[in-house]
């Protein structure tokens, strides 16, 4: 079941509920956590990418999750997926 979209979901019966292992899991807690959750799982395309960038790439991500008027909390994979956008950019320049 998709938290954000209830449209086209509905509920798991608790027969069904408890053949799951619920794993909850929270945003990094900082900058640092979420740089190392990038570059382990993003693709690096060989591009230099300077450290300050990828830094206020994550300071702008983890401002809008805390934003109020945000309807949707960009995940994780929203910063991996500036990042390797970013480096792609950069290739075609």
């Amino acid at each position: 079941m998709n938290p954000e979209s209830y449209y086209g979901t509905e509920k798991i019966s608790d027969v069904l509920l408890d053949r799951f292992d619920i794993i909850n899991l929270d945003y990094p807690k900082d900058i640092e956590e979420e740089k190392k959750i990038i570059l382990k799982y993003g693709k690096n395309l060989n591009v230099n990418f300077p450290e300050k960038l990828l830094e206020l790439t994550i300071e702008f991500i983890q401002k809008l999750r805390k934003d109020d008027k945000s309807e949707k909390k960009p995940s994780v994979r929203s910063s991996i997926g500036i990042y390797e956008k970013a480096q792609a950019l950069a290739i075609n320049r």
